[in-house]
């Protein structure tokens, strides 16, 4: 699997939730270390979904794989920081 910086979907993905970061930062509000690791699962699970499977509730297309996967890096990253303080 060749996860590129260069996918647009993958940036888009990874900039959607910096800037949903920052936000939260901004309000004060901040979110486990567990719930961010579960929400990693979850994306990572998503972004393995076959191409063309759509959300039955709401009768529309995923996103693409690598939308979830800059959303997880994304996460991974905000961890780090947390950790590194």
């Amino acid at each position: 699997m060749d996860e590129t910086h260069d996918d647009p979907t993958y940036q888009a993905g990874y900039d959607t939730m910096m800037r949903l970061h920052a936000e939260a930062l901004r309000r004060g509000w901040r979110v486990p270390p567990r719930r961010i690791a579960q929400e990693i699962l979850w994306l990572e699970h998503s972004a393995s979904a076959p191409a063309g499977k759509t959300l039955a509730m709401l009768e529309r297309p995923l996103y693409s794989p690598g939308w979830y996967r800059g959303r997880a890096a994304a996460l991974r990253e905000i961890l780090r920081r947390e950790r590194a303080g």
